[in-house]
């Protein structure tokens, strides 16, 4: 997914708003997908025992706190601007995973 985005960003296709708000986007579900997807594996993996609703509700909140303060680190150190809608996104992405995973 981060390698279709980067490719797009370098087309015309960044000429449309729509098409440039998804591609902003589309980062924040590839990073919730795959941090997800990896942590249930390796979590029933490692633990030897299904995965619940009560880890993913821990996990989600982690989440959210964790692109938060990437976010925070964006602007203060990155001389990059803080952008809610990642945090939109990004909790959208967790809510879409959680209805696919059930």
């Amino acid at each position: 997914m981060w390698g279709i985005t980067l490719f797009l960003r370098t087309t015309n296709v960044m000429n449309n708003d729509f098409f440039s708000f998804i591609l902003g986007i589309m980062p924040n579900f590839a990073a919730v997908f795959g941090m997800f997807g990896v942590f249930i594996v390796y979590y029933e993996l490692l633990f030897k025992r299904k995965f619940e609703k009560k880890n993913f509700i821990f996990m989600a909140i982690v989440a959210l706190v964790c692109f938060l303060i990437s976010e925070v680190i964006h602007e203060v150190f990155l001389n990059s601007k803080f952008d809610i809608l990642d945090i939109i996104a990004s909790a959208i992405a967790i809510i879409i995973f959680y209805f696919l995973l059930n």
